[in-house]
């Protein structure tokens, strides 16, 4: 098989997360490029920064999963997600951070760089 059909094989890398407030558990899913790329956008401001609250809030709203497979949330619950209990958004938040690799420690500068990319003219 070439690299190519390989690399349209992979899956996305999903993780059980338990939610002991509900005795219930979700799944957090790696986001595909086309949803990373909606979220930067969505979370842009007037001056093309990255919000990054909204931009965690967003990844949250994208990368959970109910048992089934489906999205829990949808676009139209943003303003309801943001009032969550924090302790459950910041496990959430965490959890998504952590199956996309962007790394807790460094993400507010993945933030800023996604600002930074995101307005420059490529060549």
């Amino acid at each position: 098989m070439a690299l190519k059909d390989d690399l349209f094989a992979l899956s996305l890398a999903t993780k059980v997360v338990d939610i002991p407030e509900l005795q219930k558990s979700l799944i957090v899913k790696e986001l595909t490029g086309r949803d990373r790329d909606k979220i930067n956008k969505l979370a842009k401001k007037a001056d093309d920064e990255i919000d990054s609250d909204k931009f965690s809030y967003l990844l949250v709203l994208y990368c959970t999963y109910d048992i089934e497979g489906n999205r829990v949330f949808e676009d139209a619950d943003l303003d309801k997600l943001t009032d969550l209990p924090g302790g459950l958004l910041h496990k959430l938040r965490s959890e998504c951070i952590d199956i996309n690799k962007l790394g807790s420690k460094n993400y507010e500068e993945m933030v800023k760089n996604l600002s930074d990319t995101e307005t420059k003219e490529p060549g």
